[in-house]
């Protein structure tokens, strides 16, 4: 497959005809991998989906309209790969439960993930846009600092300053609600 296709990108306003794929993977591999790896805790297995990863960003770069940096863009189809290897490990473990059982533990699965998510963005709530992407881009998606200052148009050490004072707030917050 050629090297470069078509699609934008904000940071380096690109577009696809000028998109090297092969620099572009050999400048977020490491960044994939990490994400990957503390994901799975598993390094052989964040390699496999790494892998898998940049396939399936090859495979779609024609949909990357340059809406986001291609690291996001990344990221997304990581996460993706992640959740799908999950699910198809999640699959062969019910296969072994009876069905009934399987369906309790969905429904706990999903209550539990919806209850985490409902306090997670309750944590956020009254926090600027700016704040709420910065503690979303790291607490979710694992981004670097470096990575989120220059996607906020920000410096690194804004990014983990800022990261850590609201966490910290957030955490006196909780301690004064439980009192």
């Amino acid at each position: 497959m050629e090297g470069k296709t078509k699609a934008k990108s904000e940071t380096t306003n690109e577009t696809s005809n000028d998109i090297d794929l092969d620099k572009v993977f050999r400048e977020h591999l490491k960044s994939i991998m990490k994400y990957l790896h503390n994901k799975t805790n598993d390094k052989p297995l964040a390699e496999d989906l790494a892998q898998e990863t940049f396939y399936k960003a090859t495979k779609k770069i024609d949909s990357f309209k340059g809406e986001c940096d291609v690291l996001i863009w990344l990221r997304r189809i990581a996460k993706n790969v992640w959740i799908d290897y999950i699910r198809r490990k999640k699959n062969v473990e019910v296969e072994m439960l009876s069905e009934e059982i399987a369906m309790e533990f969905d429904i706990l699965e999903d209550y539990i993930q919806k209850e985490e998510n409902k306090e997670m963005y309750k944590e956020l709530d009254g926090l600027p846009d700016e704040i709420k992407r910065l503690m979303l881009m790291r607490g979710m998606d694992d981004m670097s600092f470096k990575v989120i200052g220059d996607l906020l148009g920000r410096t690194e050490e804004w990014a983990r300053i800022t990261f850590y004072r609201t966490k910290k707030k957030i955490k006196e917050k909780n301690r004064e609600e439980e009192k």
